[in-house]
Order: C-alpha cells, then sequence, then structure tokens
C-alpha cells in the first residue's frame, strides 16, 4: 500500500487497536486494507471509526457520497458470506426521493458484521413531518427486504 490517506489511516487503526490491547494483525485490519486498496480512495471520501468498546467489530469504515451503483458494487465485492446479493432499493423509489448518492457504513471485525446505508434525499423537507413522508417509501422497502426492523421504521413516524 503507498503511503498515502488510506495507508494514514490504516496506521492510525492499527496504533488504536494494539493501545486498546487488540492483535494488530487481526482480520478488521486485513480488512481495512483490502477496502482501501479496492476503494483506491482520498481521504476526502471516506470517515474511520475506531470502536473502543466493541472487541467483535471494532472498526467501522464510512465511505461518503458514493453513486448508487458503485455502492452496490462495493458491497457485493465484500468478503464473507452474503453480500453478494445485496441490491440497494428499486431505482424508481429512489429516483422518486430523489437520491443519486448513498454512504455505507461497513463494520468490520472478524468478518463484515452489517452494513449501514445512508440515503440522502435530493431535495430538502420543510418539516419533519415532510421528511418522514418523503422516506416512508424507502423504509417499508427496508422493512420488506429485512433490512430494517418494523419497531425502527415505526419510531420515525
Amino acid at each position: 500500500m503507498q503511503k498515502d490517506q488510506g495507508a494514514a489511516a490504516y496506521d492510525f487503526a492499527e496504533k488504536m487497536l494494539t493501545a486498546m490491547g487488540m492483535n494488530p494483525a487481526q482480520p478488521a485490519l486485513c480488512m481495512l486494507r483490502e477496502l482501501l486498496q479496492m476503494t483506491s480512495l482520498q481521504a476526502k471520501h471516506f470517515l474511520l471509526g475506531v470502536w473502543l468498546g466493541r472487541q467483535d467489530t471494532p472498526l467501522r469504515l464510512v465511505i461518503r457520497h458514493l453513486p448508487l451503483t458503485k455502492a452496490e458494487e462495493l458491497i457485493r465485492n465484500l468478503p464473507g458470506p452474503g453480500w453478494r446479493e445485496f441490491v440497494l432499493p428499486h431505482s424508481d423509489l429512489l429516483n422518486s426521493l430523489g437520491i443519486r448518492m448513498v454512504s455505507p457504513a461497513i463494520d468490520m471485525g472478524e468478518k463484515v458484521e452489517k452494513i449501514g446505508v445512508e440515503f440522502f434525499l435530493g431535495r430538502q423537507a420543510t418539516s419533519w413531518e415532510e421528511e418522514v413522508q418523503l422516506c416512508r417509501g424507502l423504509l417499508d422497502w427496508l422493512v420488506q427486504t429485512g433490512m430494517c426492523l418494523p419497531e425502527k421504521r415505526d419510531a420515525v413516524s
């Protein structure tokens, strides 16, 4: 890996995990290196979090503002079972919300345990009620596909 922002992020994560008493050769760091190399990210395109209280998934990589097709491709190529079939909501739904970009948040440990996806609405709501209404179709789709618990969806409406 070249000594660029990705390498600096990797070095930071390695030092933090070592300071936490964790093995710096653990799978989460190997996965982080692979993701940084796979995406050729510059620092402005990602955020790296080190979870001090999590031994099982100590790292989170958030890749900011990816076009939908790039995000889907990235997630499908993640190591571990289950991600190859990942699909984002139907394009008509996304288009109706004006969504063009997403930010995957990838929690890493022994494997990729879970992924969060931030969706960015193309238009701004003028009230909380309008924002909930704009997102309702997306939230319903997430519940139907098993990517969101009904209780979580209902908590925002």
